[in-house]
């Protein structure tokens, strides 16, 4: 029997299997989805779920099979999960919030990560996710980030092999505003890109090659110490391999679908 081709209007209408697909040959990454709410709990142990909109985020369950499943021991430090009965989140206050995994090894020299997020500011940088407590100084490392009003309306990503380089996006997309944003780094090739809602927004090299480490995953801050974000996350797909250009438009529906985000 010959097998059905997945369809945009599939991923749209939220058929998990479709993003589970990505990592059916043991690519590593992960797959957050917060609204699923089977994977959410109130602690950092897993023993008390989450029911309810407004109800704290301890601990977040990787959904790709590779268990880097994301947690916060600290009480007042876990973000919230919220809902307006379509869309659902979790909402980092600015201030203290994060959610981190485990140190793993990422195996390769290239990376993708998409997001479906929201910054409710520009005044301050706000670290959506990032791979290694700082990737300003850890090789084989990459974050994703909104900018401040140095650079007011901005979006970015930075990536370094033994050297760091940045793709920052400088207005056109102010706060408060919801984004898809995907960044794709090959270290061996020496490529980097940005693309935001759809379309690529920026390119660069120079990141001194190698590969990307063993680090642990940060969900709203900069190794849970600064750059805190005030927004939200409502889903996230990282990946080991770069996606083919189909792979690309299905996981940008999907997560545009979850932010509430209409691509071009």
């Amino acid at each position: 029997m010959l097998a059905l081709k997945p369809t945009l209007r599939d991923i749209t209408l939220g058929t998990p299997r479709l993003i589970l697909s990505l990592f059916a040959a043991g690519e590593q990454g992960a797959w957050y989805d917060p609204s699923d709410l089977s994977t959410l709990f109130q602690d950092s142990a897993g023993t008390t779920p989450v029911t309810a909109d407004g109800q704290p985020v301890g601990r977040m369950l990787d959904k790709s099979g590779n268990s880097n499943h994301a947690s916060q021991a600290t009480a007042t430090a876990r973000p919230l999960y919220r809902t307006d009965g379509t869309k659902h989140w979790l909402e980092f206050d600015g201030v203290d919030d994060f959610l981190s995994t485990a140190a793993f090894a990422w195996g390769s020299a290239q990376t993708y990560c998409g997001l479906g997020i929201r910054k409710n500011i520009d005044t301050a940088i706000g670290v959506f996710a990032e791979f290694s407590v700082n990737t300003i100084n850890k090789n084989g490392s990459f974050a994703m980030f909104h900018s401040n009003n140095s650079t007011p309306g901005g979006f970015g990503a930075q990536a370094r092999g033994s050297s760091r380089r940045d793709i920052a996006v400088s207005g056109g997309f102010p706060a408060p505003i919801s984004v898809v944003s995907s960044a794709q780094v090959n270290l061996a090739s020496d490529t980097g890109t940005l693309r935001l809602n759809g379309g690529q927004v920026g390119s660069i090299a120079g990141y001194g090659g190698g590969a990307f480490g063993t680090h642990p995953f940060f969900l709203g801050s900069r190794g849970g110490a600064e750059f805190y974000l005030n927004g939200r996350i409502y889903g996230a797909v990282l990946r080991n391999v770069l996606p083919t250009a189909e792979q690309l438009s299905i996981i940008e529906s999907y997560l545009a679908n979850k932010a509430g985000v209409v691509l071009p």
